[in-house]
């Protein structure tokens, strides 16, 4: 069964019955619950689609992790960033590109 919850506050009930409660039935049925963060997680990975232009026009090498984490192996050690400011930043005192 997939059940969808479209208002914010109906959703946020659920998920806090499903973290309380310990183990639930369904016709008698151990249930599993799983959240799904697609709309969140997409916004938050189009965040950093510009950086990854620049890191493309720079021929960096980088990767993104799950859910939403930039990995640039230019130069070494790795840099990781969650959000496009500290890539920005990150970016600006390597002189990679102009953002």
């Amino acid at each position: 069964m997939v059940v969808s919850l479209h208002r914010f506050l109906d959703r946020d009930k659920t998920l806090r019955w499903a973290r309380q409660a310990k183990r639930s039935l369904w016709e008698g049925r151990g249930t599993r619950r799983y959240l799904d963060w697609v709309r969140e997680l997409a916004k938050r990975r189009a965040g950093l689609n510009r950086v990854k232009v620049v890191l493309l026009e720079g021929r960096v090498r980088f990767g993104m992790l799950y859910p939403a984490c930039l990995c640039i192996t230019f130069p070494k050690p790795e840099y990781f960033s969650n959000t496009p400011k500290k890539a920005d930043k990150f970016l600006w005192d390597q002189g990679i590109g102009n953002l």
